[in-house]
């Protein structure tokens, strides 16, 4: 089970659905490291840099889910960079409950079905070879999957 949650967190890294989150409104003006912020600037989280940050990552471009796990691989690790639901108090509400359907969703999948690429699908070495359609939501190109039963 925690490579399961290691491969979804790092779905969630690689995909960054929601890119640059949602606004916010600066309260007060701030000072953060030596940058002021007047009051009621907006303000946006990108989360696709957090997520391709070389110095956090070391090697974003690769799917690897093994880099959410313990040395001994016998336990999932959370790592504070990992903000697909944004982060502090106005994080999504909805995290845990996604995070659970996630969970249930892709398990029950796996063991029922065997996956695999569809036959137009074309190879895909690393995920810069993934087309993505920017916006507020990033969605990939079109695909196809191949799901048999698992006898």
């Amino acid at each position: 089970m925690p490579y399961t949650e290691s491969v979804i967190a790092e779905v969630l890294r690689c995909s960054s659905i929601v890119p640059v989150g949602l606004p916010h409104r600066a309260l007060a003006d701030t000072t953060i490291r030596g940058f002021n912020i007047p009051k009621d600037t907006i303000i946006l989280t990108n989360a696709h840099h957090i997520h391709y940050k070389r110095d956090i990552w070391g090697d974003p471009d690769n799917f690897r889910p093994e880099r959410f796990l313990s040395p001994d691989e016998k336990s999932f690790r959370k790592n504070d960079a990992l903000i697909p639901f944004s982060i502090g108090k106005r994080q999504c509400l909805g995290e845990s409950l996604a995070r659970d359907t996630l969970f249930l969703f892709i398990t029950n999948i796996f063991q029922k079905f065997s996956v695999s690429p569809g036959r137009m699908t074309k190879s895909i070495r690393n995920l810069n070879d993934i087309k993505l359609a920017d916006s507020i939501q990033r969605t990939p190109e079109e695909y196809t999957v191949v799901f048999k039963d698992r006898l």
